[in-house]
């Protein structure tokens, strides 16, 4: 499915978005651009626990990012990592950044 998204990261680019944003702190993030990667980063924490908890809230780009997460222990390492836009500081979005283009852009 991600080898058919016209994007090597397809529906995850919120985060990588944020992530290329905090690696570069000059400028400010917007709102909702924070509150979608954080749901998305939320939502894949729970995933990558438990596959149980999708249902039908669960957005397919936390589905994604668990996928990732199970596949490569660095980038589960980052993400796990983050609890709130405050500990997204600009080492781990440049670390996390790195384990994300690695786990989709190979």
């Amino acid at each position: 499915m991600l080898a058919n998204a016209p994007e090597p990261l397809g529906n995850l680019e919120p985060l990588r978005l944020l992530l290329l944003l905090l690696r570069n702190p000059a400028g400010d993030v917007p709102e909702s651009l924070k509150e979608q990667a954080l749901r998305i980063i939320e939502q894949a924490q729970q995933v990558a626990r438990d596959a149980n908890a999708i249902d039908e809230h669960t957005l397919p780009e936390a589905i994604a990012l668990a996928g990732a997460m199970r596949a490569s222990r660095d980038l589960a390492g980052q993400i796990t990592q983050i609890h709130g836009f405050e500990s997204i500081d600009r080492a781990r979005a440049i670390e996390t950044l790195k384990q994300l283009n690695a786990a989709f852009i190979g």
